[in-house]
């Protein structure tokens, strides 16, 4: 093959393959619109809870300043998540308020929950997500979906799958497509999406949801409360789907048992040890106080989500501390070692440890 040849064949394999630019088409805009008059309607339902939840005059600068971070992080086309406790959102219980497929849901949490999230007294914690691609909706939804019922609710260790139940009533026409349930889960900062498709919902409208627990940074479960959102999706028209019903959800409590939490709790003491042991020099020591406070905060969700089963029978507990007291004493003096060595460095120093105190205090 000459190389005039050659050099021909590259271009025309360029031009082929080089995508040509997107053209907006009036649907395009279309969408675009009702995506921004969607955004602007959450805006102002957020802006509208946080003032009438949230105005007691010693919460007005966490009011404003949740304001601002939620309703700039709607504007990013983003899904928002907080939870409030009882004192802030002026309750007898804490809140937790979050957006999906252009809904506003709230939710009552326990105070418990609210700390084993991370918030403090009079306080909040949010978060947030990539929006979902399938946020335009049927007009009028064409299916309505029955509260959402998880299985038993009290046994949620992360050690098998989180199922639940629900009824989907059909509306007078049904739209083309197959359909699927798509379950959204979040805990703290870590979320989830999973779907199932169908060919159509049954006769009797009865749908489940299995969803397996999330992982943390570790790589053990995130324990805690997690919210789940469920709704029905359509296909066909639209290759990311179109929403085709309410949303309906729970918020659960993932606790482990009580051997699950001693290993998770061994797992994260050990996670600190490591962070400890990265600190080298004083750009290390910058980042360790960020991680040192991320594993703290979870350890305090562990032992807040243990402190809620109760105490255990006295054998078991007996047991327990005798079958992993040689771990338990590893892993104490292993960061007794590096708090020594770190109270010593001349990169970190006495002023070191109480950075990292004063990043883990309670407020």
């Amino acid at each position: 093959m000459s190389s005039r040849f050659r050099l021909l064949m590259f271009v025309l394999l360029t031009l082929l393959t080089e995508a040509a630019p997107a053209q907006r088409t009036p649907a395009d805009d279309e969408k675009i619109e009702r995506a921004a008059a969607v955004t602007a309607r959450l805006r102002g339902q957020l802006a509208e809870w946080i003032r009438t939840n949230i105005d007691a005059p010693a919460d007005r600068e966490l009011a404003s300043e949740l304001a601002a971070d939620m309703d700039r992080k709607l504007a990013a086309g983003e899904n928002i998540s907080f939870v409030v406790d009882s004192a802030a959102a002026r309750s007898t219980r804490g809140r937790l308020v979050a957006t999906w497929a252009g809904q506003l849901h709230t939710f009552d949490v326990t105070d418990q929950q609210c700390r084993a999230a991370g918030v403090t007294r009079r306080g909040a914690v949010g978060s947030s997500s990539a929006s979902t691609e399938a946020s335009n909706a049927w007009e009028p939804l064409p299916f309505r979906l029955d509260a959402l019922r998880i299985d038993d609710p009290e046994k949620i260790t992360g050690e098998r799958p989180i199922t639940g139940r629900l009824t989907c009533r059909k509306g007078e026409v049904v739209p083309p497509g197959r359909i699927v349930v798509r379950t959204m889960y979040r805990s703290g900062r870590t979320s989830g999406v999973s779907y199932e498709f169908k060919d159509a919902i049954p006769e009797d409208g009865k749908l489940t949801i299995s969803i397996n627990p999330l992982e943390d940074k570790s790589g053990g479960v995130q324990f805690g409360p997690m919210l789940i959102l469920v709704d029905v999706l359509t296909t066909g028209v639209s290759e990311t789907g179109i929403v085709a019903s309410n949303a309906v959800g729970a918020v659960v409590d993932v606790m482990p048992d009580p051997e699950g939490s001693i290993v998770a709790g061994l797992r994260l003491m050990n996670r600190i040890a490591e962070i400890l042991a990265g600190v080298k020099d004083e750009t290390t020591a910058a980042q360790a106080v960020k991680d040192y406070r991320e594993a703290v905060t979870k350890n305090r969700a562990l032992i807040t989500a243990m402190d809620a089963r109760g105490p255990l029978p006295p054998d078991l507990d007996a047991a327990l501390n005798k079958k992993y007291e040689p771990q338990i004493n590893a892993v104490i003096a292993r960061l007794q070692a590096e708090m020594e060595r770190l109270d010593r460095a001349p990169f970190a120093g006495p002023a070191f440890i109480d950075r990292l105190d004063k990043s883990v205090s309670e407020k």
